[in-house]
């Protein structure tokens, strides 16, 4: 009888033990959906500053005359790639359709005045 009952705890540990990794699984999956639906929220939020931002350098560009077409000079943040800005500003689009006859995509970086460069 004591050999049951030693058997029964024995069982009734490995079923607390498996409750106890379904219980851990569950959390960590919840932790990855909560980082999934952050992730898809980041992911909506950059996708419309884009499309905002292509929208202001498009009326921008539409605002000039069409002949000639313009340089256009894009100064990103630090931590955006050129090739990143210029597809999500359809660059390329603009080039094709002759609005813009030349692109340069400068990083932004604080030890330079940019004012001074303007006048």
């Amino acid at each position: 009888m004591r050999g049951e009952v030693g058997g029964e705890r024995e069982r009734g540990g490995g079923v607390e033990r498996a409750e106890g990794r379904r219980s851990k699984d569950r959390e960590q999956a919840e932790g990855l959906q909560r980082d999934s639906r952050t992730i898809n929220i980041m992911t909506l939020l950059l996708q419309a500053y884009w499309e905002r931002v292509k929208q202001q350098l498009v009326m921008f560009i539409m605002s000039k005359p069409a002949r000639p077409s313009v340089p256009l000079l894009l100064v990103s943040p630090l931590d955006v790639s050129s090739e990143a800005v210029q597809y999500n500003l359809n660059v390329y689009g603009l080039l094709d359709q002759k609005l813009i006859h030349s692109v340069r995509v400068d990083r932004l970086d604080n030890t330079i005045d940019y004012n001074s460069r303007v006048s």
